[in-house]
């Protein structure tokens, strides 16, 4: 692969710097003051790029860099040409903050860790955030009354994501582990989060975890042992249902109103309006269309309303990740997007080690990121570019993955 250098000082705590920034992520849409309202968990590359530059090498990939500084250049540019600051500026600046902050936070998390280090962050932090889980789940059941499960998120088709991240890394636990308390504990956390993804009633989000269950049975060394985990995990949730027969009948009839509902069958044809005003854009607004609208701009519904149809069925924000960046960030930008996840297919698949468990996860989220917009979201950061890149540094530099 090729690289650039950049340097940049190399500090005793910056081992602890991805932990922090995942574990700020996952509480940063609590309430809380200072966390919620300004979002830290993205404040941290800020800090850390007053070091940049000193000391130390940072090697970073030429096609991710140029995906980074392309996208950032052809959406200031767009912003100028189709005067996307005079309708929002705080959601262009903010837009951007997040696009980049994403980016900083691969560049340098890629250059302190290693794969090991990476998943066990996850692990532990897994941990802590079932606690959080498990009890918002048990809490909704005693109730009875089911909304969709954000967790702390403020979308559960997003947080999907996050759990299959957990179970992937809880299955290659289990896997690779002999430790059997440590086998029993992330059996508990693949069981937990599987019941937290029924709970979000997201179509996309069961969507992706088909494909992640199917894929991971195909790939499985060995099968029979992967398909006996399934069947473990599908027996003790049939024991729960049958001893919450209520229970289960209100969770159907949930089920039944979000998949087969009007309004609901309606709200989900958005998807379909976003993209097809997308296409307006690019159609009327071409050649300049070319460099996209900007980063966000599809969020801002004064300028995104024009390019719609129908005016009663605006939605704001394309809500697929792929047409999002063909449309606010340009054909290049698609061009180079739609090349790094090629190139980070390869990469992944040539660990042996580790494709088995993390293939299924790349494909799933790959197949949600159709249905939601994922590029402001460190999940999927993690899952498209953290884990292939480290695990394609893991065989160059090989030390055995525990």
């Amino acid at each position: 692969m090729m690289h650039m250098q950049i340097n940049y000082a190399r500090f005793i705590s910056t081992k602890y710097f991805f932990p922090v920034a995942f574990f700020l992520f996952l509480v940063g849409y609590l309430k809380l003051p200072i966390i919620a309202d300004f979002k830290i968990h993205y404040i941290i590359p800020i800090i850390f790029i007053l070091y940049i530059f000193l000391q130390k090498d940072l090697k970073i990939t030429i096609i991710y860099f140029l995906f980074f500084i392309l996208s950032l250049s052809s959406s200031l540019f767009s912003y100028l040409v189709f005067d996307i600051l005079s309708y929002d500026i705080s959601r262009a600046v903010f837009s951007l903050f997040l696009f980049a902050s994403n980016f900083i936070i691969f560049f340098i998390t890629v250059n302190l860790m290693n794969l090991k280090q990476l998943l066990k962050a996850i692990y532990f932090s897994s941990i802590l955030y079932s606690f959080f889980v498990l009890w918002d789940i048990v809490s909704m059941f005693k109730k009875g009354a089911f909304v969709r499960y954000q967790g702390t998120f403020q979308d559960p088709n997003y947080i999907v994501i996050l759990f299959l991240l957990f179970i992937a890394t809880s299955i290659y636990y289990i896997d690779r582990h002999r430790n059997i308390i440590m086998k029993l504990f992330s059996f508990y956390l693949v069981m937990v989060y599987f019941i937290a993804i029924l709970v979000t009633f997201s179509r996309s989000g069961y969507l992706a975890s088909v494909i992640f269950l199917i894929t991971f049975l195909l790939l499985s060394k060995n099968r029979t042992k992967s398909f006996s985990l399934f069947l473990i995990i599908c027996f003790v949730f049939s024991i729960f249902i049958l001893n919450q027969k209520e229970l289960f009948e209100k969770l159907l009839q949930f089920l039944e109103w979000r998949f087969f509902s009007e309004s609901e069958i309606i709200g989900g044809m958005s998807r379909v309006y976003e993209i097809k005003a997308g296409f307006s854009f690019f159609v009327s607004e071409f050649p300049l269309s070319l460099t996209g609208m900007g980063i966000g701009s599809s969020e801002i519904t004064d300028f995104f309303s024009k390019y719609y149809d129908n005016a009663s069925v605006i939605h704001p924000r394309i809500h697929n990740t792929f047409a999002s960046v063909l449309f606010e960030q340009g054909i290049l930008s698609f061009i180079i997007f739609f090349i790094i996840l090629v190139k980070n297919f390869n990469l992944l698949i040539k660990n042996k080690e580790v494709y088995r468990y993390f293939m299924p996860l790349y494909l799933a989220t790959l197949v949600s990121s159709l249905f939601i917009w994922n590029l402001y979201y460190l999940p999927f950061y993690i899952v498209i570019f953290y884990i292939p890149y480290l695990a394609h540094k893991e065989i160059r530099s090989p030390k055995r993955l525990r």
